[in-house]
């Protein structure tokens, strides 16, 4: 693992105190964890490769409502490949597809969820949502939804937009 990148500390959102930028204690990567997690603070906030935070910081009551979330949402996006017939027989190729109909579903599920909230796509991801009520909503969008659903919903407004698109270049 190389060094960790320098980015300046955030303030912890449980006590705000400063939450450096450190390797991740439990998997791969970097985190900001609270300065005061010795004396028992647990705040902490994901971070992206690069070391930039990833979405908003929140409280630990926010950040349980996400887990909660992803629970959900991971589930429904990470269901898709079973929908489609896919051609591929030698394992890796098999994978490779596979991943890519998961990101895929995943955009759409996202943007999905951002037309029933009211809300730009970029902001409709859970780890923008800092809002008890957003995220409550979110989850029970997620948890009542089909993946069958949305990917007929996607293919529906993706023809529509491909339409629009091609009355623009006439």
């Amino acid at each position: 693992m190389s060094a960790v990148p320098t980015w300046p500390p955030l303030a912890c959102p449980d006590c705000g105190a400063p939450m450096p930028l450190r390797l991740n204690p439990w998997r791969r990567g970097f985190v900001y964890l609270c300065s005061r997690r010795p004396f028992g603070c647990r705040g902490l906030a994901s971070a992206h490769p690069s070391g930039a935070p990833q979405g908003i910081p929140a409280p630990a009551e926010i950040r349980r409502a996400r887990r909660f979330c992803h629970a959900v949402f991971d589930q429904l996006w990470k269901s898709a490949p079973a929908l489609y017939r896919i051609q591929e027989t030698e394992p890796s190729e098999r994978h490779r597809a596979e991943q890519a109909i998961r990101r895929q579903a995943r955009k759409r599920c996202y943007r999905w969820v951002a037309e029933r909230l009211g809300l730009a796509e970029a902001e409709a991801h859970i780890s923008r949502l800092a809002d008890l009520g957003q995220l409550r909503d979110f989850y029970r969008l997620a948890r009542g939804a089909r993946m069958s659903e949305i990917l007929e919903w996607a293919h529906e407004r993706e023809a529509a937009e491909g339409r629009r698109g091609a009355r623009k270049r006439a």
